[in-house]
């Protein structure tokens, strides 16, 4: 539903955000992959993204700095691609894999599973301004009804735990399932690995996830 805007710079949460023309917070890179050069497109939500750090903190950049430093003579460079994007569900993480990190001809594709990635409710507040309005969306009073039915969602499925209820929740446990099915399936026509990584979850009570935490 939505990606990062090419070319556009901006201050967000403390840090400066450069995007490069493909769309990535990531330095400029040809589509065409360089000769003799190994790429892998690490895909993910606001993780991958680097949320909240600067560009060269961010996890592909490490990566990719790691991996050329401890490569042998004679070795081909890496190049580590960032197409994180904030509030990706693994729903959208598949979509990127098989429609835009292919055309870059990667050698592995990582995956950074996180624990809100099976979030497909328009709750966070950018996938909701992408989401169709739904007729009942206009009623500030049902829009209420809503939330309290989402919490009490959490409540019962999750024990009000947040991420615990995504993944006890089906439709949006399936979406995962589904997602991941069609990232094996696009490994297997290409022959591509795909590697998914999972973060743990290393909130802290000043954070914006603190809020789905139980007490």
């Amino acid at each position: 539903a939505f990606e990062l805007v090419p070319n556009a710079e901006r201050l967000m949460w403390g840090t400066n955000i450069l995007t490069n023309s493909h769309g990535m917070r990531d330095d400029e890179v040809t589509l065409a992959k360089p000769l003799g050069t190994r790429r892998i497109a690490a895909i993910g939500d606001s993780f991958t993204f680097g949320w909240a750090l600067p560009g060269p903190a961010s996890y592909p950049q490490i990566l990719e700095r790691f991996l050329n430093a401890t490569r042998l003579d004679g070795q081909p460079p890496w190049e580590v691609l960032n197409m994180g994007v904030g509030a990706y569900a693994t729903r959208d993480e598949a979509l990127v894999l098989r429609h835009k990190a292919l055309r870059f001809a990667p050698d592995l594709v990582v995956v950074a599973y996180f624990f809100n990635d099976p979030q497909i409710e328009p709750v966070v507040p950018i996938t909701g301004f992408f989401s169709e309005t739904e007729w009942w969306q206009h009623s500030d009073l049902l829009r209420r009804l809503a939330r309290r039915s989402f919490r009490a969602r959490i409540d019962d499925l999750g024990g009000g735990d947040y991420f615990e209820y995504l993944h006890a929740h089906e439709p949006t446990w399936s979406s995962v399932e589904t997602a991941f099915a069609d990232m094996g399936q696009v490994s297997r026509e290409t022959g591509i690995p795909v590697l998914v990584v999972l973060f743990p979850v290393v909130s802290t009570a000043g954070s914006p996830l603190a809020r789905f935490h139980a007490p």
